[in-house]
């Protein structure tokens, strides 16, 4: 089976930014490193359609790399057993482990709202030194997605729910389904007929999270980004750029900006300063859906959610 289309996160708390040459939506750990949605047929003014060139080709194609342990079907919430993939030492006594499974999902579930549950049809256990966790669609229309975590990096520090680290790449991943499910992104839409912003899935709907920020944060800087093609220029864009970012890894494309943001939003005090990394993150609290997602994740996880404790080093251009 191949996790076509998913987004993964890593993070590698020893990594210096510096030395960053390859690009993976995933976080990156190993052993004691810390780790880690179309536009609508409406009468808005159309402008050029823009494509994210680097996310669509963020995708994993082999997925006996990709460290499947068991994949679960959700059905009223529940998880049922699709399969067990075939394998053995640590990651058979990670297969076995049904009740760390289950606490895995149900963390998950107090992260992710019961309205945005239903975007969750699968969920997948992992076992990995680099891919912490990511998301694919497993429907065309956007309606569907499978959840990956790694259940190794999840106790990695300590009990999932008590590690920072891996809360982040929870929320990080859910960022990316409220930002790219059926509601936000028309899967319908192509490319070529997209006139706000196509997103690898579709196209952004207009009055989507997404394009408002692509259209507010991104349009001005797309001309630079778009003739961005070695590992050199895209570092030299995000060192240009930094203060617009969250993170080094939110440099990457929109769809890593908005989930970095959104996860640095729900982890982190409102700012105060008005550097445009910062505007993002009072971009997010301007809209009230959003901030009530916000203290819904901050209730139900019941820990000091802020980022000063933790360490997170991320390897935006990792291929």
């Amino acid at each position: 089976m191949k996790l076509k289309n998913s987004k993964h996160y890593q993070f590698n708390s020893l990594m210096e930014i510096s030395l960053l040459k390859t690009w993976i939506f995933a976080l990156s750990l190993i052993l004691g490193t810390l780790f880690l949605t179309g536009c609508e047929k409406d009468d808005d003014p159309a402008v050029k359609p823009v494509t994210e060139k680097t996310e669509e080709k963020d995708r994993t194609e082999n997925s006996e790399e990709s460290g499947q342990i068991t994949l679960y079907k959700v059905t009223d919430e529940k998880l049922e057993k699709i399969k067990d993939y075939e394998v053995s030492g640590e990651d058979l006594k990670i297969q076995k482990a049904i009740a760390k499974h289950q606490k895995l999902w149900d963390l998950t579930k107090r992260i992710i709202p019961q309205d945005y549950r239903k975007y969750v049809g699968e969920f997948m256990i992992l076992s990995s030194e680099e891919i912490a966790g990511y998301v694919s669609e497993i429907k065309q229309d956007l309606s569907q997605w499978q959840f990956g975590l790694a259940l190794n990096l999840a106790y990695s520090n300590g009990e999932p729910d008590n590690n920072k680290e891996f809360l982040y790449t929870i929320i990080h991943e859910f960022g990316h389904i409220l930002s790219l499910n059926i509601s936000q992104v028309d899967a319908t839409i192509d490319e070529n007929s997209c006139s706000h912003y196509f997103t690898g899935e579709g196209c952004a709907r207009a009055n989507s999270y997404f394009y408002k920020f692509y259209d507010k944060f991104w349009e001005p800087i797309w001309h630079e980004f778009i003739k961005v093609e070695s590992e050199e220029e895209r570092y030299a864009f995000y060192e240009k750029h930094s203060t617009q970012f969250v993170s080094d890894y939110a440099a990457t494309n929109p769809g890593e900006d908005f989930a970095e943001t959104f996860a640095t939003f729900v982890m982190s005090d409102k700012p105060e300063n008005t550097s445009i990394a910062n505007e993002k993150l009072i971009f997010m609290h301007q809209h009230e859906e959003l901030v009530k997602l916000r203290d819904h994740i901050r209730a139900e996880l019941k820990v000091n959610l802020s980022l000063k404790s933790i360490r997170i080093s991320r390897i935006p251009w990792k291929r």
